[in-house]
């Protein structure tokens, strides 16, 4: 899978663009940190083809500054809003494993990274598991995805 899909680069510029944002604080855990450099970059240049875009509509143009913040001081599931509001972010950008708390005065944005899966091994384990578990198995098909992948248990 392509690093910019992995890490949801098109739709995270996408947010951040929407929504006007000027000051964005990009958050990663240790393990992800080694990225931060390259999805700062991507989303640098994804920020700048929309900026380009909207700049040849209607002559407005904002720009986006990134501020990676990392080690925080609560673990790296929790959004650091105190780090963000230190340097006066608008939204924090939240990549990696999380524990999806709410937010008080910031907006957050979640970034869980994509990975691709082998569907016949998927669909082997959620046969098996069907086969052996009194427990239901529920699939639901993402709206836009190709049909033909999915598995019925």
């Amino acid at each position: 899978m392509d690093f910019k899909e992995v890490c949801e680069i098109g739709r995270t510029a996408d947010f951040i663009h929407n929504k006007n944002f000027t000051k964005v604080a990009p958050q990663f855990p240790d393990e992800l940190l080694k990225d931060s450099g390259r999805v700062v970059s991507d989303l640098r240049d994804k920020l700048q083809l929309l900026r380009e875009s909207v700049t040849e509509q209607n002559g407005d143009s904002i720009e986006v500054q990134l501020f990676v913040m990392a080690d925080t001081n609560y673990g790296s599931c929790f959004v650091d809003e105190v780090g963000a509001l230190h340097i006066v972010a608008d939204c924090v950008i939240h990549y990696g494993h999380t524990c999806l708390s709410r937010t008080s005065t910031l907006q957050a944005f979640f970034v869980f990274g994509k990975a691709s899966i082998s569907i016949s091994s998927c669909a082997k384990i959620l046969s098996d598991d069907a086969s052996t578990s009194s427990k239901p198995i529920v699939l639901k098909r993402i709206p836009g995805k190709n049909p033909r992948h999915q598995v019925k248990a």
